[in-house]
């Protein structure tokens, strides 16, 4: 058994290999795809979830609920499932939504994107990526 193995694209690299050897990894991934294999065992919430729980913290706790709800999502597998929760939680919870701008994994510069997210009259707004690239 594995245990901790890092991140989404190194727990499916290693896959292929844990299949043919029948080992079990409890992957660092809250990649909800890797949920209904039966090699791993997921060890939390999936993305989607923190961002769904945030929204609803926002509206509900925080007074956001009559603000315009946007989204900034690297345009990777990652922003997917963000993007999945984003909407999940902005439909159920009845919020004005403006625009979802993506951005490709290796940006630096994030001005166009802001400035998307600023003409749209974003009030709220959602980040999803991966801690290296967002920092």
């Amino acid at each position: 058994m594995f245990t901790n193995v890092l991140g989404t694209a190194i727990t499916k690299a290693l896959l292929p290999q844990m299949k043919t050897d029948k080992v079990l990894a409890v992957p660092a991934s809250t990649d909800q795809k890797l949920i209904s294999d039966p090699n791993l065992v997921p060890f939390g919430a999936f993305y989607a979830t923190y961002h769904t729980a945030a929204i609803e913290y926002m509206a509900e706790d925080e007074g956001f609920k009559d603000a315009t709800f946007c989204l900034l999502a690297e345009d990777s597998d990652f922003g997917a499932e963000v993007v999945d929760g984003f909407d999940f939680a902005t439909g159920k919870l009845g919020l004005k939504t403006g625009v979802t701008v993506r951005y490709p994994s290796a940006l630096q510069d994030f001005t166009p994107q802001i400035s998307k997210l600023k003409n749209a009259g974003c009030e709220v707004v959602d980040l999803g990526g991966v801690g290296a690239v967002v920092q």
